[in-house]
C-alpha cells in the first residue's frame, strides 16, 4: 500500500494523500519509495491536483469529489463524460443528472478551470526560459544588446589594433630613417673617397684656382658628413622605441587570443544549452496547445449544460454544434524565441599567437619594412588557455637582406 505520499503538484496546490493501493511501477508508487518517479502525463498530475484542490474548498463532500473524478484520467475521458449529458440535455429537456454526476461535473469544471489557467502560467514560465537562455551569451566576456559585439572581447581586440598600428608606423619610420643613412652616408662616403685632382704644389700657376676646388669639396663633405650624422642619429633612437611597441603590440595579441578563445568556449556552451532548452520547450509547447484546444472544447460543452432560457431545445443543439465545429486560436500560446546572437569573432578557426611561424610571418616578415627594420626577440603569451594553433615559441627574426653602414670617422 501507499504510505502518506508529498507531491507538491502546480503553484502551490494542496498535498496529496494518498492510503490507497498502488500499482507497480505507477509514479505515486515510485514517489512512495522514495524513488525518481517516471514521466507522467501532465494532465494526470493535474487531476490528482485537482481533485485534492477541490477536497480542500468543499470539505466533507470532498470524498465524494474524489470517488467521482476517479474514472477520469485524462482529458479524453472528461469530453466523453461531458459529452454524454450534453447529449442527454440536448435531447430531453426535462434531463437531470444524478448527485453522483453533478459532483463529478463539478470536479471536471474545476479542473479545466485550474488546466487553462495553469497552462498560461506554464508558456509564461517556458517564455522566461527561453529569454533567460539567450540572456546568458551576454556573460560571455560582455555582450553589448544593441551591436551583438561581445564588449570586453571588442575591448581587447581594439587594443590589439592600436598597438599593432603604432608599431607598425614605428618599424615603417624606422626603416625610413634606416634609408636615410644609407643614402647620406654613401653621399659622404661617396665625397670622401673623390677629393679634386688638382693639386695645388704642382699647378702653381692655378694655385687659387685648385685652392677654391679643394674648398668647395671640402664644403660640401663636410655638409655630407652632417647629414650622415644626422641620419644615423635619428635612425639610432628609433629601434628601442619600436622594440617596446613590438613587445606591447605582442602583449596585447596575446590577451585578445586568449579572449577570443574564452568566448568562443562559453559561446558554445550558451548556444548548446539554448538549443538543448529550446527543443525541450517545444515538445511542450506542443502539449500545452493540445491540451488547451481540448480544455477550452470542454469548457465550451459545459457552456452548453449550463445554458438555459425559453428555447433550450433549440438552443443547446446549436451550442452543441458550435462547439464542435469551433477552432480554438492557441496564437497567445506559441514561444518566441529568438535566434542564437552571431559570433563576436570566428570561432571556426584556429587562434594564431605571437611567435608561432605562422604569425611572425604574418605579422612581421611579411611587412614592407621588416628588412631595414628587423625586429627584437618575439614575446611569447606567457600561456596558452583551453587551445592554441601552434606551440609559442621565443625566435629572433633576422632581416631578410643585409644593409651596409659606413663607419663615420
Amino acid at each position: 500500500v501507499c504510505a502518506m505520499v508529498s507531491w507538491f503538484a502546480i503553484s502551490g496546490w494542496a498535498t496529496l494523500s494518498c492510503a490507497s493501493p498502488c500499482t507497480a511501477g505507477s509514479w505515486l508508487c515510485s514517489v512512495a519509495a522514495g524513488e525518481e518517479p517516471p514521466a507522467v502525463p501532465r494532465g494526470e498530475l493535474m487531476l490528482l491536483a485537482t481533485r485534492t484542490k477541490v477536497h480542500r474548498i468543499m470539505g466533507a463532500e470532498g470524498s465524494e469529489l474524489q470517488a467521482a473524478a476517479k474514472p477520469m484520467k485524462s482529458l479524453m475521458s472528461m469530453e466523453e463524460f461531458v459529452m454524454k449529458h450534453v447529449e442527454s440535455a440536448k435531447d430531453d429537456p426535462a434531463y437531470t443528472m444524478t448527485s453522483a454526476d453533478r459532483v463529478a461535473l463539478e470536479v471536471v469544471r474545476q479542473y479545466i478551470t485550474e488546466l487553462i489557467a495553469d497552462i498560461g502560467r506554464q508558456h509564461d514560465g517556458a517564455q522566461s526560459d527561453i529569454d533567460d537562455a539567450l540572456g546568458l551569451f551576454a556573460g560571455c566576456s560582455g555582450h553589448d544588446e544593441v551591436s551583438g559585439r561581445s564588449t570586453t572581447l571588442e575591448a581587447k581586440r581594439l587594443g590589439m589594433e592600436t598597438a599593432r598600428k603604432a608599431h607598425d608606423a614605428c618599424r615603417s619610420a624606422q626603416a625610413s630613417a634606416h634609408a636615410a643613412e644609407e643614402t647620406n652616408c654613401q653621399e659622404y662616403d661617396t665625397r670622401a673617397r673623390g677629393p679634386p685632382l688638382c693639386s695645388m704644389a704642382q699647378h702653381t700657376l692655378n694655385f687659387y684656382t685648385c685652392l677654391d676646388t679643394h674648398d668647395s669639396w671640402a664644403t660640401e663633405l663636410a655638409a655630407s658628413l652632417e647629414g650622415c650624422k644626422n641620419a644615423s642619429s635619428s635612425h639610432g633612437k628609433l629601434p628601442p622605441e619600436c622594440n617596446k611597441k613590438q613587445a606591447l603590440f605582442e602583449s596585447s595579441f596575446c590577451q585578445f587570443a586568449d579572449g577570443q578563445v574564452e568566448y568562443c568556449s562559453c559561446h558554445q556552451r550558451m548556444t548548446e544549452h539554448y538549443l538543448r532548452r529550446s527543443a525541450e520547450v517545444k515538445a511542450l509547447e506542443v502539449a500545452r496547445k493540445a491540451d488547451y484546444e481540448a480544455a477550452t472544447h470542454i469548457d465550451c460543452l459545459l457552456g452548453v449544460i449550463d445554458s438555459n432560457g425559453t428555447n433550450t431545445s433549440i438552443q443547446k443543439p446549436l451550442l452543441l454544434v458550435a462547439c464542435k465545429n469551433m477552432t480554438v486560436n492557441t496564437s497567445h500560446l506559441s514561444i518566441s524565441y529568438g535566434s542564437v546572437p552571431v559570433e563576436a569573432v570566428q570561432c571556426n578557426t584556429s587562434v594564431a599567437r605571437p611567435c608561432a611561424g605562422t604569425w611572425l610571418a604574418s605579422e612581421y616578415e611579411s611587412q614592407a619594412w621588416f628588412s631595414r627594420a628587423p625586429t627584437a626577440s618575439c614575446n611569447a603569451c606567457p600561456e596558452a588557455p583551453l587551445q592554441t594553433s601552434s606551440t609559442a615559441t621565443t625566435s629572433t627574426l633576422a632581416p631578410k637582406a643585409a644593409s651596409t653602414t659606413t663607419t663615420l670617422p
